[in-house]
């Protein structure tokens, strides 16, 4: 599952930022499904850790991941020097498929750096969730099929057809 948000600034871990926090937990059924989220968490990860007392990482079992190339993702927040409060939170069972995490500093917006996460993966392990209505799904089918042809040029037909089934 892929999520993006934006925490409140200037509270830390309370009020309408634990809100956002439980509602991220409650949609990855306490981290039992593997998610990413990106996002303008407004804190750093060590304030995140700490959780307003809380242990919000151990529960949506997850680690916080910044990038390795910057110690700021805001310029000029705190006294001029900016802060690193731009980043990952991402399943654990997902943590060893990270190759790298990197800010991008030459973005058209400012204070903040892009920042980037990219992932090691073979494309014919992914799974895509469908709803089973006794009809062939012609959109799932054609998105399985592409992400399969992506991950290694042509396949057999017999390939595809496996795929396509599952």
């Amino acid at each position: 599952m892929l999520l993006c948000a934006y925490f409140k600034c200037s509270i830390g871990i309370r009020g309408d930022n634990v809100a956002l926090l439980t509602e991220v937990k409650s949609l990855t059924r306490d981290g039992a499904w593997p998610f990413i989220l990106a996002a303008d968490v407004n804190v750093t990860k060590e304030e995140l850790e700490e959780g307003g007392g809380l242990p919000w990482l151990t529960w949506l079992q997850a680690e916080a991941v910044i990038p390795t190339n910057s110690t700021i993702t805001c310029k000029g927040s705190v006294k001029g020097l900016g802060s690193l409060i731009d980043y990952f939170l991402i399943s654990k069972t997902l943590v060893g498929q990270i190759e790298s995490c990197t800010a991008i500093r030459d973005v058209p917006w400012s204070p903040h750096y892009a920042v980037k996460l990219v992932l090691n993966g073979d494309l014919k392990q992914v799974m895509v969730r469908s709803v089973d209505c006794g009809v062939t799904c012609r959109a799932t089918n054609l998105l399985r099929e592409r992400l399969v042809e992506g991950a290694d040029g042509e396949l057999e037909a017999r390939e595809k057809e496996e795929v396509v089934k599952r």
